[in-house]
């Protein structure tokens, strides 16, 4: 059974996420679909520093990993895919891509559901809704700690 490591990353600057629009792949119905960063973990490589270093070859960001939304495993008949997914917050909205990718957009979450080609959907969603949930909690329990 073949064993995938993978990242993907979520990564917002201000308001808006990142999302790039696929140049290549080799599986068909993903051709130009937008996706987040991420990619494959090397063998032995941590979690966050994949996650960092996919980040900044797709897109030349120095971001910063504010934290893990899931982890999560899918298991076929031949095919065992783990995943690690994670928020991260750029300094800058300045993104150069790769030749992975043939275009970047940043976007609301309200946006998503107006591109088209959107990978996965609802899951995309799904990480987004986290995402928000995550970074409104922490401003709440910041300003809670302020008073």
């Amino acid at each position: 059974m073949k064993k995938i490591f993978q990242v993907k990353v979520f990564v917002f600057f201000g308001n808006r996420y990142l999302i790039l629009r696929k140049a290549r792949d080799d599986n068909a119905a993903h051709l130009k679909g937008w996706e987040v960063p991420g990619g494959k973990i090397k063998s032995g490589e941590d979690p966050v520093k994949a996650a960092l270093r996919e980040v900044r070859e797709e897109t030349q960001l120095d971001v910063r990993i504010i934290h893990e939304l899931e982890f999560f495993e899918v298991k076929t008949e031949d095919l065992f895919r783990h995943t690690h997914v994670f928020l991260a917050q750029s300094p800058s909205d300045n993104v150069v891509i790769s030749d992975e990718h043939s275009e970047y957009r940043w976007i609301t979450p309200r946006q998503v559901d107006d591109l088209p080609q959107v990978l996965y959907r609802e899951v995309f969603k799904k990480y987004l809704r986290k995402a928000e949930e995550f970074r409104e909690q922490t401003l709440t329990e910041f300003l809670q700690s302020k008073d």
